[in-house]
């Protein structure tokens, strides 16, 4: 009776959890296999670049907060400060949600599996200027 039941309302718990985790296995191993063509300098070089593709997308972000908090450093008014560094406040915000698009792009899109992708394709993806 409880195997009919089972059946019934799809498997067990271990069965419906296989069968989510089946397709997440399978991207995994395929990706390991793509990454194990790699030398350690090209592995190396991979990170290298995905650094520099952060820092760039960031680069202007990272500036206006540089200025904000020396404008802020000039200041002695301790109000004009507070606003200064709410907005850097803001600033690292968006900063980070940046960054959590372009972790997300990398996950859902895979740019990193075409050998052929450049910056200007990669910036073009992902609407940002070079």
């Amino acid at each position: 009776m409880l195997g009919f039941l089972n059946k019934l309302f799809g498997g067990s718990k271990t069965d419906k959890d296989l069968k989510k985790l089946n397709p997440i296995v399978g991207e995994v191993n395929a990706f390991q296999q793509n990454l194990q063509s790699l030398s350690n300098d090209e592995l190396r070089a991979k990170s290298l670049y995905f650094r520099n593709i952060i820092a760039e997308h960031t680069a202007g972000v990272e500036q206006t907060i540089a200025d904000k908090k020396a404008a802020a450093d000039a200041t002695s008014d301790v109000y004009a400060k507070d606003e200064i560094f709410k907005e850097v406040d803001q600033l690292l915000l968006e900063k980070n949600k940046q960054i959590e698009f372009l972790k997300e792009f990398m996950i859902e899109k895979e740019p990193y599996l075409d050998s052929s992708l450049t910056i200007q394709d990669l910036a073009e993806q992902v609407k940002m200027p070079v």
